[in-house]
C-alpha cells in the first residue's frame, strides 16, 4: 500500500512549472453540477440565517417581557433575554460565513466555467479553500470545548459525589 504526503507548496511550484492543470468535459461537468448545489445550499444558508436572527430578537424580547409577568423573574428574565438575543446573533454570525464562503465559490466557479477563465476558477476554488478551512478551525474550537465540558462535568461530579 503506498500513501501520498501532503502536497506542498515547494511542489505544487514545481507542478505548475512542469505541466497546466486543465479540466476536461467530465470535470467541467460535475464542476458545474456541484456549482448549482453549492448555490442552492448557499441561499438556504443565508435563509436560514435570517431566521436565526429574527429569533434572536424576538426571542429575546419575549423572554424580557416574561420578567414582567411573573415578578419572581425580575431583573433575571430581561438579563437572559439579552444574553439569548447575544448567543443567537453569534451563531447566525459564525453560520453566514461558511454560507459566504460557499456562495463566493459557486458564483466564481459557475461564472468561470462559462467564460473559461482561469483566474475565476482560482477565485472559486480559494473560497471553497476558506470554507474548509474555517469549518476545520470551528470543528477543532467546538471539540475543544466539548473536552473541557467533559472534564469540567468529571470535576463537579467527583466534587460532590
Amino acid at each position: 500500500m503506498h500513501i501520498k504526503k501532503p502536497i506542498e507548496m515547494s511542489d505544487l511550484n514545481d507542478l505548475q512549472q512542469e505541466q497546466n492543470l486543465q479540466i476536461d468535459n467530465t470535470g467541467m461537468l460535475y464542476l458545474a453540477d456541484t456549482v448549482k448545489w453549492a448555490k442552492f445550499l448557499a441561499i438556504v444558508g443565508f435563509v436560514m440565517v435570517g431566521f436565526i436572527v429574527i429569533v434572536a430578537l424576538f426571542a429575546g424580547s419575549m423572554l424580557s417581557s416574561l420578567g414582567s409577568l411573573d415578578p419572581q423573574l425580575g431583573g433575571g428574565a430581561a438579563l437572559g433575554g439579552g444574553l439569548l438575543t447575544v448567543v443567537y446573533l453569534i451563531v447566525a454570525i459564525i453560520y453566514f460565513i461558511p454560507c459566504l464562503y460557499l456562495y463566493r465559490f459557486a458564483q466564481r466557479t459557475g461564472d468561470a466555467l462559462n467564460a473559461k477563465n482561469q483566474e475565476l476558477l482560482n477565485e472559486g476554488l480559494g473560497n471553497l479553500r476558506s470554507l474548509y478551512k474555517f469549518m476545520g478551525i470551528l470543528t477543532a474550537i467546538v471539540i475543544g470545548l466539548y473536552v473541557l465540558a467533559f472534564i469540567g462535568a468529571l470535576s463537579f461530579a467527583s466534587a460532590i459525589g
